[in-house]
C-alpha cells in the first residue's frame, strides 16, 4: 500500500487540507484484462487541474449502472439511462468542474458531441460510450476543451493510470479514491478495481457521487447489474454526510471478460458468490471513504440497525438516514448523539413514532431498542423491533 500524504492538496485556485479522517495510505491498483486509462488536465474550470479521464474497454464488455432518482438529473446522466439497456460498452469519459446539469437542450448537444468524438477515436458505436460529469451545476459545458483532449487520451490511454483517473474525477474531494479486491470463479481470480469521488451533498440514493467499476470477470449484463445493484444498496445508498442529495449521482460496472473463466450468464448462479463478495466490500470500502472526507467532517459514524429483515433495509435505514432533517447524528470530542424523530410506514402498514433522545456512542457501544408501538396489536410472532448500535 502506498501513502495517502499528510500534506494540503492543491484544487484549482484553492489549497484544501486532506481530511483528518483520510486513510494513511492506499492501495497498489492491478492492472484489469482488457481496460486502459488515461487522464488529462483540460482547463474545464482550472488551470493545471487533472479533470478529464478516458477509460476504454474491449470489445464485448459488459456495463451495468445505478443511476439518481432524481427528477431533475443532468444530461450524462440521462444519456447513460438512455444506453445502459445495451448491455455493453467499449468506453467512459469522465470530467470534473462543469455537472452538465440544468443546461437543457444544450447539455443534450455536448454530450452527443463528445460522445461522438470517443466514439471516433476509440472505433466504436456512439451507444457504447457512457458518459459522467460532476462540479458546477447551471452552467453550459462548453465541450470544446474536452474534445480537443480527446484524441491524445485515447492514444496515451494504458492498463495503469488509476490514481490518476480518480483525481480527475474529484471536486471537493481532498484526497482520491480508488480501490482493488479479487474474487474466485470458476477457481480462476478475478480482479476488480474501482474509484469514487464525494465530499458534499452526500446523502442515501447515492448523492453528489461518482463510482466507476472494472473487472476482468465474464459476466453476462443482466449478471453483472444484479450484483452492482445489491452492493449500491448495501454501501453508496447507506452513507450521508449533509442529507442533500444531486442531479449527477452515477455507478458504472464495467466487465471485460478476460479472466478465463466460462460465462456466468444467470443473474442467480452460485458462481457469483465470491464475486458478489468481494463487489460488495469494494464499494463498501469506497463509500467509507467518500463519507470519511465530508466536507468539514471530524466523526466516521457507524449505525447499525439489528432486527428482522424488513428493519434493517426498510424502515431501519429510513429512520437513520432520513433526507429530511428528521433522524440528526451531533458529535463533540467525547460523544456522539442520535436523535430520532420519525415516523415510518412499515411493510405491515405499521407505524412507529420514535422520539429517543441521548442515545450515546462512546468507548464502548451503548444499545436502546425502539418498539413499534402499533405493533402490540398484532400476534407475538409477528411483533418487530428496532435495535440501533452506534460505535
Amino acid at each position: 500500500r502506498r501513502s495517502a500524504g499528510p500534506g494540503p492538496m492543491i484544487r484549482g485556485t484553492a489549497m484544501l487540507k486532506i481530511s483528518p479522517l483520510a486513510p494513511s495510505s492506499m492501495p497498489d491498483m492491478p492492472d484489469i484484462a482488457g481496460v486502459r486509462i488515461a487522464a488529462t488536465a483540460a482547463g474545464l474550470k482550472y488551470q493545471g487541474r487533472t479533470d478529464l479521464m478516458l477509460a476504454i474497454c474491449e470489445p464485448g464488455t459488459s456495463v451495468a449502472g445505478t443511476l439518481t432518482r432524481s427528477a431533475c438529473a443532468s444530461a450524462p446522466v440521462e444519456w447513460c439511462r438512455d444506453r445502459l439497456g445495451r448491455g455493453t460498452a467499449r468506453a467512459l469519459l469522465v470530467n470534473s468542474g462543469n455537472a452538465n446539469a440544468f443546461t437543457g437542450r444544450a447539455g443534450e448537444l455536448s454530450c452527443g458531441a463528445m460522445a461522438a468524438a470517443v466514439a471516433e477515436h476509440v472505433g466504436c458505436r456512439i451507444d457504447g460510450v457512457m458518459l459522467a460529469s460532476t462540479g458546477v451545476i447551471g452552467e453550459a459545458l462548453d465541450p470544446a476543451p474536452v474534445l480537443t483532449n480527446i484524441a491524445g487520451l485515447a492514444q496515451t490511454a494504458g492498463p495503469g493510470g488509476w490514481q490518476d483517473a480518480a483525481s480527475a474525477i474529484m471536486t471537493t474531494d481532498t484526497f482520491a479514491k480508488y480501490a482493488t479486491r479479487t474474487a474466485r470463479i470458476d477457481d480462476v481470480d478475478v480482479r476488480i478495481n474501482a474509484i469514487a469521488k464525494g465530499s458534499g451533498m452526500i446523502a442515501p440514493d447515492m448523492a453528489t457521487m461518482l463510482g466507476f467499476v472494472f473487472t476482468d470477470a465474464h459476466i453476462s449484463p443482466q449478471a453483472l447489474q444484479r450484483c452492482l445493484s445489491r452492493a449500491v444498496d448495501q454501501s453508496f445508498n447507506a452513507v450521508t454526510v449533509d442529507g442533500d442529495t444531486s442531479t449527477s449521482d452515477t455507478v458504472l460496472a464495467f466487465a471485460t471478460g478476460r479472466a478465463g473463466h466460462a460465462q456466468v450468464h444467470e443473474p442467480s448462479d452460485k458462481r457469483l458468490r465470491d464475486f458478489q463478495r468481494a463487489l460488495s466490500e469494494l464499494l463498501t470500502e469506497l463509500a467509507h471513504l467518500i463519507v470519511r472526507d465530508g466536507e468539514g467532517a471530524s466523526k466516521f459514524v457507524t449505525v447499525r440497525v439489528e432486527g428482522p429483515p424488513g428493519c434493517r433495509t426498510g424502515s431501519g435505514r429510513r429512520v437513520l438516514s432520513s433526507q429530511r432533517g428528521e433522524g440528526v447524528i451531533e458529535a463533540t470530542d467525547d460523544r456522539v448523539d442520535i436523535r430520532i424523530l420519525r415516523r415510518v410506514p412499515s411493510g405491515r402498514r405499521c407505524q412507529v413514532f420514535v422520539d429517543q433522545e441521548g442515545l450515546q456512542g462512546r468507548a464502548g457501544v451503548r444499545r436502546r431498542r425502539i418498539v413499534r408501538p402499533s405493533t402490540r396489536r398484532l400476534p407475538a410472532d409477528r411483533r418487530q423491533h428496532l435495535l440501533v448500535l452506534v460505535q
